[in-house]
Order: structure tokens, then C-alpha cells, then sequence
């Protein structure tokens, strides 16, 4: 299995954010929650992964390359995560 990394960006109160990391929790996947609620630096990092600033967003990085989820798309985070 490759070496894979999931980060979660997330903002605080948010109804999309929370029910992302409540799939992939419910999913078993080791993942870095970054909450970027009053954070213009990681606000501007979401933008340069994503091209967007919308949460909850989804980066699963390994071996095999990036992939990202924009907003919350169950079914899309789970192919992503899938080899994880």
C-alpha cells in the first residue's frame, strides 16, 4: 500500500465540515483536520491546493500522486480515500 497522507481543511460551526470528517472517521482513515477559521495562511494555502476557498476540503497525497475533494461530496471523498 502506498505511503498516503489525508488532511481535512475545515472551518469552525460549519454543518459540510463536520459531516466530511464524520465520514472519513466513520471510514477508519488517519487524517490532519486544519481548521482555517481566522487564518489568512492557511487560507491562502486552501486556495493554492484547491484553486477555491470553499470547505470542507479533502487532499489525500501517496505515492501514485494528489488527489482532491472540494465541498462535500461523500462519494467522491470515498474513492479518494479508498486505497488508504
Amino acid at each position: 500500500m502506498p505511503d498516503t497522507t489525508v488532511e481535512l481543511y475545515v472551518i469552525q460551526n460549519d454543518p459540510h465540515s463536520r459531516a466530511a470528517k464524520e465520514l472519513l472517521e466513520s471510514l477508519n482513515v488517519a487524517m490532519t483536520e486544519i481548521d482555517i477559521t481566522n487564518n489568512p495562511e492557511l487560507m491562502e494555502k486552501l486556495v493554492e491546493l484547491t484553486g477555491q476557498w470553499t470547505v470542507p476540503a479533502v487532499v489525500v497525497r501517496s505515492d501514485e500522486g494528489q488527489k482532491v475533494v472540494v465541498g462535500y461530496e461523500p462519494e467522491a471523498i470515498k474513492q479518494a480515500v479508498k486505497s488508504t
